[in-house]
């Protein structure tokens, strides 16, 4: 996190079926935390690399977290 608010993240996912590849995952998000709920928004762009031709995805998660 570079921010209380903003936070980056590396991730690399492993999908194994219908064959193993390598896919980069990287992001940004944004949370706010207002008492016990914390609303999440991230963005991600993702590039499978391991195999065949580079491609690229971008997806958008929206979260709730509730803290008990």
């Amino acid at each position: 996190a570079f921010h209380p608010n903003v936070y980056v993240a590396a991730r690399f996912v492993v999908p194994v079926d219908p064959e193993t590849n390598l896919v980069l995952f990287p992001g940004i998000g944004l949370s706010r935390a207002f008492g016990r709920v914390m609303p999440v928004l991230e963005l991600n762009v993702s590039s499978a690399v391991g195999r065949g031709h580079p491609d690229l995805g971008v997806s958008l998660t929206a979260g709730l977290l509730v803290f008990f």
